[in-house]
């Protein structure tokens, strides 16, 4: 199954386009999914670069990321 054809990450991308960045609380409250669910889709989208967050991997014990969508150039 491609990347953006799971449901349950075009829903989460639906989101983000339409509410800018969020932190994993409200993208899994908004999608009806446990938070363990709502990260790991986060960074299979992530690694697929259809998202970004503010906070780098290796600090996101210490911080809590926003995720927002990745802009491709026009």
């Amino acid at each position: 199954m491609p990347l953006r054809h799971h449901p349950l990450r075009e829903r989460i991308v639906a989101y983000l386009e339409a509410n800018g960045a969020r932190r994993t609380a409200d993208i899994s409250a908004a999608v009806g999914v446990p938070r363990a669910t709502t990260q790991y889709h986060l960074a299979a989208l992530e690694s697929a670069s259809v998202i970004r967050s503010d906070v780098p991997p290796d600090m996101r014990a210490r911080s809590t990321p926003f995720y927002a969508l990745v802009r491709l150039p026009s």
